[in-house]
């Protein structure tokens, strides 16, 4: 739920940002804080972390005349939410996520999901180049699991996109699947200069990347249903404000009425 709220966070910006001065432009705002108040009610520090990363990366790339000065802020406001959060009333579950060793405590995902990824490591090293395919990967480390759980009776993924992408699919299928994704951003990136649709397609850039970085410590946004729809919509959506700056959109001809 954390990388899919990262998704959709960016769009509601741009959506505030564009309508700016016009009637009922506070309910985008209200719609954004919203969704940071979900990001950050999930708990899911993936999610946190990709959000923080892709903020730094795209102010990097995008301002570096201002970077130091809204990274700083950035990490100002990280700072005075993780301190409202650590001292407010979820004091007591966060000193157990973080410092407990129950499932789904910190500890207790860090040691399963190194587990995880060694084991879809060797699982990719077996098949180097087209994995193991699909819907075989959950097999086999289903017999490797020592504990299974009630919700993942066919066996589970590693909750790393790139590894479960290779594990699965092999270097060719990786190597695939990272020139659409990377081909879309750097494509949306490109246009964030342009007067009518930069903005939007900034925000879809945004989007992407976090959805990138997230897939370092998961795979949701990858196999989940519903947070995979999302990200093609993304891709989708990415592709056609290129085309609609290239002019190559043409509306579909309907037909008249019989």
């Amino acid at each position: 739920m954390g990388h899919y709220f990262n998704m959709c966070l960016p769009a509601s910006i741009a959506l505030w940002v564009s309508q700016r001065g016009r009637t009922g432009a506070w309910k985008w705002l209200l719609i954004a804080l919203a969704t940071l108040a979900g990001l950050l009610l999930t708990f899911t520090f993936g999610a946190w972390l990709a959000l923080a990363g892709a903020t730094a990366l795209l102010i990097f790339i995008i301002d570096r005349k201002r970077r130091w000065k809204l990274l700083g802020a950035a990490v100002l406001v990280l700072v005075i939410v993780s301190a409202l959060l650590v001292a407010g009333p979820l004091r007591p579950f966060v000193f157990e996520k973080a410092f407990g060793n129950n499932i789904g405590s910190l500890a207790w995902d860090t040691l399963s999901r190194l587990d995880a990824w060694t084991f879809a490591v060797q699982t990719w090293w077996a098949h180097p180049l087209v994995g193991v395919g699909i819907g075989n990967y959950e097999i086999l480390e289903y017999a490797h699991e020592t504990i299974h759980s009630p919700w993942g009776e066919g066996g589970s993924t590693p909750h790393n996109t790139y590894l479960y992408l290779l594990a699965e699919s092999g270097v060719i299928g990786l190597i695939g699947m990272l020139a659409i994704m990377f081909g879309t951003l750097v494509r949306s990136l490109k246009l964030r200069q342009n007067p009518q649709y930069g903005l939007i397609a900034l925000a879809l850039a945004f989007g992407l990347t976090c959805n990138l970085i997230g897939w370092c410590g998961d795979d949701s946004t990858f196999t989940g249903p519903h947070t995979s729809y999302l990200l093609w919509f993304i891709v989708g959506l990415s592709e056609a404000v290129r085309n609609l700056v290239a002019g190559r959109w043409v509306a579909p001809a309907i037909e008249p009425a019989t």
